[in-house]
């Protein structure tokens, strides 16, 4: 439970700075080890299949009766 308030925390506060940042930083890139160039208007959609693949492993589990 520790674990999963501290996540939705972090994850607020990064949601939170991103609904702040600016046209001009929405465009601002750089890159990401394994993955090449990301901007940071890539990183809801990367947040949004992060969370979908872990809610996959979480079902898969749930089905496993674990």
């Amino acid at each position: 439970r520790d674990g999963l308030a501290a996540f939705a925390s972090a994850r607020a506060a990064n949601l939170a700075r991103l609904a702040q940042l600016s046209a001009a930083e929405w465009a601002r890139s750089g890159t990401q080890a394994g993955v090449g160039e990301v901007a940071l208007s890539d990183i809801p959609v990367f947040m949004s299949k992060h969370d979908a693949a872990h809610r996959a492993e979480i079902e898969i589990w749930r089905a496993a009766g674990r």
